[in-house]
């Protein structure tokens, strides 16, 4: 039942608004169990530019974001575009370096996904 589990979700969101921990768990069940990445990706935006988060927090759905971006949107760009803003937002901190790391998973991915595309003689879309 995903739709009483976001339902539950949102009340925890509603009486813990500070708490990002219930967002991503609405982004995750759009994106992971009922396949609806745009959704998740709404989620979180929508979130993350609604009030002031506190760095961990923000990061961690800025993280999520740009999962989904990558993962299930196959939207490298985005993705990328997301992590350079969290090494942008924390310098010097361990989210930056984090942000670099996910920075090199996602070209990896990209990569892949253009190799597997042109061996199947297939175009990049």
């Amino acid at each position: 039942d995903y739709e009483g589990a976001m339902a539950e979700w949102e009340k925890r969101l509603a009486s813990h608004p500070g708490e990002a921990q219930p967002v991503s768990e609405i982004a995750k069940i759009h994106s992971d169990r009922l396949g609806d990445a745009d959704a998740a990706v709404g989620v979180l935006t929508r979130h993350l530019a609604g009030r002031a988060w506190e760095p961990d927090d923000a990061a961690f759905l800025m993280f999520r974001l740009a999962e989904v971006h990558a993962e299930k949107r196959r939207d490298f760009a985005a993705a990328r575009e997301v992590l350079e803003q969290v090494v942008a937002r924390f310098p010097n901190t361990r989210h930056s370096a984090n942000a670099h790391h996910k920075l090199n998973e996602v070209d990896q991915a990209e990569f892949k996904r253009m190799t597997e595309q042109r061996r199947k003689g297939g175009g990049l879309d």
